[in-house]
This record gives structure tokens, sequence and C-alpha cells, in this order.
């Protein structure tokens, strides 16, 4: 994300109660250039693992100027149509 985003977060869960225990949730990030866009002018939408909500780029970058490993971070693209439908009313 970069500085000058503004990014709108959704929590996924399976509202199966066996499923539940153990399984982090998943996220829907939508990002936006500033707070106040309508919905359908995310710049870009995607989920991520439960395990990675707070990684991204920086982390990356600094896991590289640390000469560790970089952990790849799953960021599976949201269609505009699927959004629309999936997200867009959700309070």
């Amino acid at each position: 994300m970069a500085a000058e985003d503004w990014m709108q977060e959704y929590e996924i869960r399976d509202s199966k109660p066996e499923t539940v225990r153990n399984q982090l949730p998943w996220y829907a990030h939508f990002h936006y250039k500033q707070e106040a866009d309508p919905f359908e002018r995310f710049s870009q939408a995607h989920l991520k693992r439960g395990s990675q909500r707070r990684k991204g780029a920086r982390t990356q970058a600094t896991q590289e100027q640390q000469g560790t490993q970089i952990e790849p971070i799953l960021r599976n693209a949201i269609p505009p149509v699927l959004a629309q439908d999936i997200f867009r009313n959700i309070q």
C-alpha cells in the first residue's frame, strides 16, 4: 500500500462452525487514492490470507534490505464485477 493510499478492509470467515475454529480469516482489501472516493473507484482490490493481512510491499522491501528470504504474499485480484456484487452494499 502506497503511503498516499487509503484502504477499506473486509474480514471473510467460513460460516461453518467446524471449520472456523482452526482457520484464520481471509481479508479483502480495497485500495483508493482518497478516503472520500466512492466504492467503485478503487484502484485495486485483492484477497489476502489472514496470516499475511498486514504484510505488503514494505515488508518485502525490508526483507530484501536485510538480505533475508522475501516472503511471497498472496494477493488474489478481485474483479470489479465480483467486487460490486459481493462487497458494495456491506456496511
